[in-house]
């Protein structure tokens, strides 16, 4: 049972009401675009009941176009996320079944009297529990999460199974293993607090550790001497233990007993403190996914430890597929050569298998909000989506070629931060150290791996003087600076020092073991004779030179020195190796010599066409080596074949000449009317306010009134000139009147823009010179929820809508958009004060931005043209620069290609004929500038999830609001908008 699709998937959210016709004509979509697979998820605005009649006739309807196309069908197993409650069906079971943390308080409360746990006095010798309950000085309880589970219960997680995986199963298990792939699980997570409880700790906690839990349990807020390290490392190691064995088995198991893969990924992978505070350690849930998973959110470059840990434990346990879930949060203004690089970075590090976050279904409403980047049918560039799909496609078989082998192996620090309060400075110290040297080791080129401790203990031996675990072999083990390591661990390098092999300490050897001071133990590891040296990326390679370790690949700068300025990861082949030389860098380029250690030649891959040509390769005493350059947020695919005669080339005489090209073509503008104001059952009209900050506030009022309520919503723009075209587009599927300037339209109409949500009507013939007002009717009732949306778990808040929504609307016509406050520049976004009016419309540059021209809300493409005169060699289009998604290309009316990529220089000779030739190039434009976020103080996030769009803090957005920079509120009045046009691009000639 293995995956050998390499075609990218996407997450579908299933977020309406499911028509057949529709779901019929998405897949087709999908499969021209080059999308091998499709998630179905339930996200906010699903309008049948999940798991219910509706949902499987849709789902039935979904598997067979499915495999009409040849399109993977893999089950998401809940509605919204995180996974384990079914909905909702989970926690109906009862309290045992429901989510539960620890909490503390100096003072008894009554009303908490049944979850009391324990009481504790305070004494000389520390806090002792006590049975007087009325004396006591501490109190801990446990708290109910109503609306999420105990993954800690194994009785949960069966009635998950049976709840979820049993229904697909009943209706369709004809196609596991066939049409049906496998089951995708996301984020199941214990209480981020990481003060979990369960009713299945304390029986195990004593037959684990022959003590009572509840006579500790104030040491996970209390510290007391060296006791609270060891109980909180015993708590935490069987807390982890538990949430292995009782969900993740579980659900493993259940898939491979039904022919399915399982795959997905946990909450908080990438660093040591949220790792610890949301699973306790995330590498030993992946020894049970048959394709392990990853999470890469925003237009960034997450932090490589969590790369590292799953390609880890997939070489070690011999996983062949690794799952990144991708491009959520990025943005709807993100371009491809962004997609790309965040997509180089992972795949440097075998990730295999794109999730594509997120296409819609529908965009109405909240969907709109819903963490983009958009990847569906409503993108202006959708249609030249499918040549980036056979980029990943390409890159995905590439790095699954042949082997990953390391030859070293850092041991794990996450079982040393078990043991000190989550988040402490201590810990942040840990995982900041930590974090160092994953990074020190990657980028001085030693090839490695992490070795989690539960796993060590399960796969690891010595076998001659190398070290062994599972499939991989290690010459040399790193210890980080460590407080705390476990005793199997100690007596593993103890056997693997006494045969022979290295081992090399930073800074200082661990202190505990297993959470205490074990004097017996800590002598041992002393006795080994542990070289011991400072944490310094000098230090450490200057140790590995010692060593004299040698690189099998690597890449140099022009002097011969080892470069710290790129990735460089490479698998064994039968042939020889495939490497990928990655540049992490915004801004600078990487020239230097790509080395291998032997005799053979490179051939550099590429992975827009699949297709590999020769690199200029030379050879010199026993190495070979080859001259390459590397763009910024660039990757070099090449292969080196061994014993293959190096190939030894000039390069081709060069002539680049600056194209004088001009705009032909451009659609019609859009203006985003996104403030307001609102009066409900015909009250006074609010003041003026955001869209997005007045569903709330309209159906708490409604609340308060406690009965249906008729709410109109007014919208104003102003017109300096009228426009003899001008539509209205507007989410009216709910509206009872739409009126323009006085004048009634008609609710019903068959036009759309955009998306099947947004209405499309004429409102030319009513609009006047000066201000013009749009008003909606609706009619909402209160909702009477019984909890704070706002405070409400993610279970509940990720699969939320308002069943009518009051959103913006968008002009769309022959008009230009004209600031009316003053404009700053910035060097990823334009910022606008003061709003806007609609003016005569006005010619557009050819060259250089389009937004800040008047096309300020603009979400289509554009085209331009030049002309030239065939000569004799070979020619090239080199995108100098440009801002959009990409650039499609034309050759005398015949598609040629997609530019996307940092360096991409786009041959076109083969569709030239002599004399005159004509290029077109369409830029693709994004849906950013029309619908936002255009209010966040960044200007331009590299996050975007739904408060980016609200001016909320949270929900991801904490790196984003960690700087000094920060403000109170992260929501700003102003308008922010990105570039749009083509600035320069050069013909290059080759004779």
């Amino acid at each position: 049972m293995e995956n050998k699709n390499f075609k990218p998937t996407v997450f579908w959210a299933w977020n309406g009401e499911m028509e057949d016709s529709q779901i019929c004509s998405q897949i087709s979509e999908f499969a021209e675009a080059g999308i091998g697979g499709l998630h179905l998820h339930a996200r906010a605005g699903l309008r049948i009941e999940y798991l219910g009649d509706a949902w499987l006739h849709a789902y039935r309807t979904a598997i067979e176009a499915c495999k009409r196309y040849g399109v993977d069908v893999w089950i998401y197993d809940e509605q919204g996320w995180p996974s384990g409650f079914a909905g909702g069906k989970v926690n109906a079971s009862g309290q045992d079944f429901l989510l539960k943390y620890l909490s503390l308080s100096r003072l008894s409360d009554k009303s908490k009297s049944d979850r009391l746990l324990a009481a504790y006095r305070k004494t000389e010798q520390g806090y002792q529990r006590t049975a007087q309950i009325e004396n006591a000085d501490l109190y801990i309880y446990f708290e109910v999460q109503e609306h999420y589970v105990d993954l800690l219960n194994p009785a949960v997680t069966q009635e998950f199974i049976r709840c979820t995986h049993e229904v697909y199963k009943k209706h369709f298990g004809q196609e596991f293993g066939k049409t049906i792939k496998g089951v995708f699980t996301d984020e199941p997570q214990i209480h981020v607090s990481s003060r979990a409880w369960s009713v299945e700790l304390p029986a195990l906690y004593r037959e684990r550790y022959g003590e009572d839990v509840l006579d500790g349990l104030y040491l996970l807020f209390e510290e007391q001497g060296e006791a609270y390290q060891t109980f909180r490392y015993r708590y935490y190691s069987l807390v982890r233990e538990m949430f292995v064995q009782n969900y993740t088995v579980q659900i493993g198991e259940w898939c491979e007993q039904n022919g399915l893969i399982l795959t997905g990924h946990f909450a908080g992978e990438e660093g040591l403190c949220v790792q610890v505070a949301s699973n306790t350690g995330v590498m030993p849930h992946y020894e049970f996914m048959r394709q392990p998973g990853i999470d890469h959110l925003g237009r960034r470059l997450n932090p490589l430890l969590l790369l590292k840990q799953v390609q880890s434990v997939a070489a070690q346990l011999e996983k062949k597929r690794i799952l990144s879930e991708t491009y959520a949060c990025t943005g709807n203004g993100v371009s491809f050569r962004d997609l790309a690089w965040i997509w180089n970075y992972q795949a440097a590090f075998g990730v295999n298998m794109p999730c594509m976050s997120i296409s819609m279904y529908r965009l109405g409403g909240v969907r709109k909000r819903d963490y983009p980047v958009f990847l569906s049918p409503q993108q202006p560039w959708w249609q030249e989506f499918a040549p980036f799909n056979r980029y990943l496609k390409n890159t995905s078989e590439f790095v699954s070629e042949g082997i990953y082998r390391a030859d070293v192996l850092l041991i794990s620090a996450t079982d040393s931060a078990l043991e000190e309060p989550i988040c402490s400075v201590k810990q942040k110290n840990q995982s900041a150290r930590y974090r160092r040297l994953a990074e020190d080791l990657v980028y001085l080129q030693i090839p490695y791996d992490i070795g989690d401790e539960t796993i060590l203990k399960r796969h690891a031996a010595v076998r001659g003087d190398s070290l062994i675990v599972g499939a991989c072999s290690y010459g040399v083990v790193v210890l980080p600076e460590l407080d705390n390591i476990e005793l199997s661990t100690v007596e593993l390098l103890e056997r693997f020092s006494n045969a022979g092999g290295k081992i090399v300490c930073m800074t200082r050897l661990p202190s505990r073991v297993e959470g205490k001071i074990d004097e017996e133990s800590l002598a041992r590891l002393r006795s080994l004779g542990i070289e011991i040296i400072q944490q310094r990326r000098g230090i450490i390679e200057k140790y590995f030179a010692r060593q004299s370790f040698q690189r099998k690949i690597w890449f140099c700068d022009e002097s011969g020195k080892t470069t710290d300025a790129l990735i460089c990861n490479f698998r064994e082949t039968q042939e020889g190796k495939n490497v990928v030389a990655f540049n992490p860098s915004a801004a600078t380029r990487v020239k230097g010599m790509l080395c291998a250690k032997g005799y053979g030649q490179f051939y550099r891959f590429d992975a827009v066409s699949g297709k590999e040509s020769e690199l200029s390769t030379r050879w010199s005493q026993g190495f070979s080596y080859t001259e390459c350059e590397i763009a910024a947020k660039d990757a070099l695919y090449c292969r080196f074949r061994k014993n293959a005669a190096p190939v030894a080339f000039d390069i081709r005489e060069e002539c680049a000449k600056d194209v004088d090209f001009h705009l032909v073509h451009i659609e019609d503008n859009h203006c985003t009317l996104d403030f307001g104001r609102y009066r409900l059952n015909g009250e006074d009209y609010s003041p003026r306010m955001p869209l997005v900050k007045m569903l709330d506030e309209m159906y708490g009022r409604a609340e308060t009134y406690g009965k249906e309520c008729k709410i109109s919503v007014e919208y104003t723009f102003e017109c300096e000139e009228t426009p003899s075209r001008l539509f209205l587009a507007a989410e009216s599927e709910h509206a009872q009147e739409i009126m323009v300037n006085g004048k009634k339209l008609p609710c019903e109409t068959a036009e759309r823009f955009l998306d099947r949500d947004f209405r499309k009507y004429d409102i030319a013939p009513y609009v006047r010179e000066g201000i013009n007002t749009i008003v909606l009717v609706f009619t909402i009732r209160p909702l009477r929820l019984g909890f704070d949306l706002k405070t409400a778990h993610d279970a509940i808040r990720n699969k939320f809508s308002y069943p009518v929504e009051a959103e913006s609307v968008y002009l769309i016509g022959d008009f230009s958009v004209q600031p009316k406050g003053a404009v700053t520049e910035n060097i990823s976004y334009i910022r606008t004060e003061d709003g806007f009016r609609l003016t005569r419309q006005k010619p557009l540059p050819s060259r250089g931005d389009l937004t800040s021209c008047g096309r300020w809300f603009y979400a289509g493409n554009a085209e331009y043209e030049f002309s030239f005169e065939k000569e004799a060699g070979k020619t090239f289009l080199r995108m100098e620069k440009y801002a959009g998604a990409a650039a499609a290309v034309q050759v005398n009316g015949k598609k040629a290609g997609l530019v996307f990529l940092p360096d991409d220089m786009m041959e076109l000779t083969p569709y030239l004929g002599e004399g005159k030739n004509t290029v077109r190039i369409i830029l693709l434009g994004t849906l950013r500038n029309l619908l936002g976020p255009h209010h966040h103080f960044k200007g331009e996030p590299e996050y975007t999830g739904v408060h980016t769009f609200t001016g909320e803090y949270g929900n991801g957005a904490i790196e984003d609001l960690s700087g000094e920079e920060a403000p109170d509120a992260v929501w700003t009045d102003s308008y922010n908008f990105i570039p749009f046009g083509i600035y320069r691009m050069k013909l290059i000639h080759q004779k």
